[in-house]
Formats: C-alpha cells, sequence, structure tokens
C-alpha cells in the first residue's frame, strides 16, 4: 500500500494510539509528505525508543493534520480504513546491515 507523497487523505484514525487504550475513532483530513513501509525500511532503534507503548503497523504516514493543524505520523494499520492483524515482527540487525541476521 503506497500513498504517495502530496496526496490528502482522509482516515478514521483513534485520539490515542496507545497499547492497551480504550481509543475513540476520529476523523483525519491529511496531507501527505511521506509514506513508510516498515518492511523495506525499519524503524531505529531510537525511533522505537523514543515511543515504545505505540501501536504500530507496516505502513506509515507522514503528514500534516489539516484539522488540529500539526505534522504527525499516522500508522495505516491504526485506521479504521486499513485495520492492521496487530501483529508486528521485531528483529536486531548489525551496525550498518540492511537485514537481520
Amino acid at each position: 500500500m503506497m500513498i504517495k507523497p502530496g496526496s490528502k487523505i482522509e482516515l478514521s484514525y483513534p485520539d490515542s494510539a496507545l497499547v492497551d487504550f480504550l481509543a475513540t475513532l476520529v476523523r483525519r483530513r491529511i496531507n501527505v509528505y511521506r509514506d513508510r513501509d516498515l518492511l523495506a525500511d525499519p524503524l531505529t532503534p531510537e525511533e522505537f525508543s523514543r515511543r515504545q507503548g505505540i501501536c504500530r503497523s507496516r505502513w506509515l504516514v507522514c503528514g500534516y493534520a489539516l484539522d488540529c493543524r500539526i505534522y504527525r505520523q499516522f500508522y495505516l494499520g491504526n485506521s479504521g480504513e486499513h485495520p492492521a492483524t496487530g501483529l508486528l515482527k521485531l528483529d536486531l540487525y548489525e551496525p550498518a546491515a540492511t537485514r537481520p541476521h
């Protein structure tokens, strides 16, 4: 699933993406400036550590949330339109490696 940078999308997205938090879906309008496939471009340990308690999925969209007027990141698997199974793999890489060993 690729969402092209420069496109405008609408999602039903949780008001909180914390693990084990009962959230309400809120309609979000987003101007997309970047999409990221975490299978092809995994999070670094530093990126993961910044927000450990967040529900994550394979596809990450970075964009400007028009309704709250801030830049945010959205894991598409948390949305009502693109629900993920809830399974996310974690693996360790050697420094400068492109694949786990």
